[in-house]
């Protein structure tokens, strides 16, 4: 399959400038799996997002049925995982989460293209390995690599049409690791938290002031129950655990919520 090379991403990490910035060496040791999050979204558009986009995040790939679009070499660090580990050492790959058969055949093409070019069977990790997110959704990862591998994977049946999931934080409230061309202010927005609280969280005094490789303490972020919601399904959506929901809620009926409620996640 034709690679597009025509784009690149605002936000990556050159190869060279790897180990200053991640405390190692640029590797290619595994795939990592994303989706890009919104049904309906098209191939073009999430191309255009990480080349004129704010530049905060970015992948090596994306891909959808019959695509293949590179927008950061597999030599070079994108910031797709979330995770300093993640970044310097994977593959990051971003999926149509609509997730067809064409959808999966591209992406397994892609996947043995990748251990080919590298020379070794990298292996496949799910985006929700790096860091709490519901990343990368519905993808089987064995069926991916069964493609890769030339075997006739079973096909599983076509899910039931699914709305849009509602937007959510990439990471549960924990930690993020600060990447290069980061701003508190863009971070706030990231994880969907507020810049105020961000800032109180970590004690920081000079706002303008932080820099790559930086450990920032995430402040609690917040869904709003819809119509059908449970604790368990909400928990699954975010990356996060039952346990933590009911805790961080005090006093929560884990039976009984109701739309329009407010939970801490």
């Amino acid at each position: 399959m034709f690679i597009d090379e025509s784009h690149t991403a605002k936000g990556y990490t050159p190869a060279a400038q790897v180990p200053q910035v991640y405390g190692g060496p640029r590797t290619q040791d595994a795939i990592t799996i994303h989706w890009w999050g919104a049904y309906g979204q098209t191939h073009d558009g999430v191309v255009n997002f990480f080349e004129n986009g704010p530049g905060q995040t970015s992948a090596h790939y994306v891909v959808s049925e019959g695509r293949w679009t590179c927008l950061v070499s597999p030599w070079d660090a994108a910031w797709h995982a979330g995770n300093a580990e993640g970044n310097r050492t994977t593959i990051g790959i971003e999926c149509r989460p609509e997730g067809t058969d064409g959808d999966y055949q591209a992406i397994g093409e892609l996947v043995a293209h990748l251990r080919a070019q590298v020379g070794k069977d990298l292996p496949l990790i799910p985006h929700r390995n790096w860091q709490a997110t519901a990343c990368p959704g519905t993808y089987d990862l064995a069926r991916i690599d069964a493609i890769a591998r030339g075997q006739n994977a079973p096909v599983a049946p076509a899910p039931a049409p699914v709305p849009a999931p509602r937007p959510a934080p990439t990471a549960a409230p924990s930690q993020c690791i600060v990447d290069p061309g980061d701003t508190l202010s863009g971070i706030a927005a990231q994880f969907g938290v507020s810049l105020d609280a961000l800032i109180a969280v970590n004690g920081i005094t000079e706002p303008d002031l932080i820099f790559p490789g930086m450990v920032l303490d995430l402040p609690a972020s917040e869904c709003i129950v819809e119509a059908g919601d449970t604790l368990s399904g909400i928990a699954a959506q975010f990356g996060v655990s039952l346990q933590r929901i009911i805790s961080v809620n005090p006093g929560i009926d884990p039976n009984l919520i109701h739309p329009g409620q407010v939970l801490n996640l």
